[in-house]
C-alpha cells in the first residue's frame, strides 16, 4: 500500500495543526486577561485619585469656609 504513510502525515499534519491552533487560542485567552487586569488597575488608580482629590476638595472647602467664618469675626470686631 504505496499510499498508507500519506495518511499517516496527513494525520501528523492535522495534530500539529489542532496543536497550534490550541496554543494560539491560549495566547489570546492570556492576552484577554492580561487587558482585562490592566483595565481592572486602571479604574481602581482613578477611583483611589478621585477619592484623593474629593478628599482635597473637601479639606480645601473646610478651609475656606474656616477663612470665611474668620474674615467675617474680623469685620464684626472692626465694625463694633
Amino acid at each position: 500500500m504505496p499510499w498508507l504513510h500519506l495518511i499517516f502525515e496527513a494525520f501528523e499534519d492535522y495534530k500539529q495543526q489542532k496543536e497550534r491552533a490550541r496554543k494560539r487560542e491560549e495566547l489570546e485567552r492570556e492576552e484577554l486577561e492580561r487587558q482585562r487586569v490592566e483595565r481592572e488597575e486602571e479604574a481602581r488608580a482613578a477611583a483611589e485619585d478621585i477619592q484623593t482629590h474629593e478628599a482635597d476638595d473637601a479639606e480645601q472647602t473646610d478651609e475656606d469656609h474656616k477663612s470665611d467664618k474668620r474674615e467675617k469675626e474680623k469685620k464684626n470686631r472692626e465694625d463694633d
